[in-house]
């Protein structure tokens, strides 16, 4: 299955993708395998002839890559995600359950604990997350710089791969940052931007071929500006943005401002007939905004 929606929205997805059979596909900040990704996209969309994605994880050294490159994260990297100022200010946040706060504090905590994270993973399990676990967090966090400074191998890693699917070229970056960063607040958004824009431009040297962006993660509304961006630049056209779960106060908020796109709702069973969203979920609006969708066709 391509993403986490009810079946009367993949229906509306796989026709758009069908009706227009984009050679270029977009999967933005995926933090799960691409594998399902890719072999839904093969499956449903046969003419794509190049497929570029942006995501946290390394991908597995596949057998029939053609370039890979993997490295480490320096010293400086750490030190730039540690001190870079916050891109997000939180003080008119309005949260749409417990929990939906600001991050950075947290993914500093657990990239300056390095391979000590799996000891305060194992002590929140048995302790909760309290007052003692947070402390216990900030004490780990010594002995996770000092293995990380001298132990290359166990930091965060970066880089790039290529490899082919038939007559499909794949291209990934990867850069070891945080996930679910839905407000955008990762100190490392600004480089995937412009590897984003980099990749539009390569894309934008054929102006008669179909794109498709789908932004599966991340801060959804901050692509989906950055995109709309490139078409006001004149640099991208024929195109459709697929964004999923904007239901949260500030991406949705931004996506309105823009005025432009459709919401859908979900239907809340998956096309195995089970339902997709909890009733958690489903209090906080994620069936309401499950997908959110932009064409600029000219055909």
């Amino acid at each position: 299955m391509l993403i986490n929606v009810s079946d009367n929205n993949l229906k509306k997805i796989e026709e758009i993708i069908q009706q227009h059979n984009f050679e270029n596909i977009f999967l933005l900040d995926y933090a799960a395998s691409i594998e399902p990704f890719l072999e839904y996209m093969l499956k449903v969309n046969p003419g794509v002839k190049r497929i570029f994605c942006l995501t946290e994880k390394s991908p597995k050294k596949r057998k029939d890559v053609l370039e890979f490159e993997e490295q480490p994260w320096a010293i400086k990297d750490y030190i730039q995600f540690f001190t870079a100022k916050k891109r997000i200010n939180f003080d008119d946040h309005v949260p749409v359950c417990e929990g939906d706060e600001s991050r950075i504090s947290k993914w500093r905590r657990q990239h300056a604990m390095g391979p000590f994270l799996r000891v305060s993973e194992k002590i929140k399990s048995i302790i909760g997350n309290n007052l003692i676990a947070r402390i216990t967090d900030y004490l780990l966090c010594i002995p996770g710089i000092v293995t990380l400074a001298f132990f290359p191998r166990l930091r965060k890693k970066r880089g790039r791969a290529r490899f082919r699917r038939g007559s499909t070229d794949i291209q990934i970056i990867f850069d070891g940052g945080p996930e679910k960063d839905h407000y955008g607040e990762s100190p490392l958004l600004e480089a995937r931007f412009r590897a984003l824009e980099e990749w539009v431009l390569d894309v934008a040297k054929n102006q008669n071929s179909k794109t498709g962006f789908f932004i599966i993660t991340g801060p959804r509304h901050e692509y989906i500006e950055k995109i709309l961006s490139f078409k006001k630049d004149s640099k991208i056209k024929n195109f459709a943005i697929f964004a999923c779960a904007l239901f949260r106060t500030k991406p949705y908020e931004a996506v309105e401002k823009i005025g432009v796109g459709s919401f859908f709702a979900g239907s809340n069973v998956s096309i195995q007939k089970n339902p997709v969203y909890s009733d958690h979920c489903l209090s906080i609006g994620a069936g309401e905004k499950e997908l959110w969708c932009y064409l600029d066709m000219d055909a």
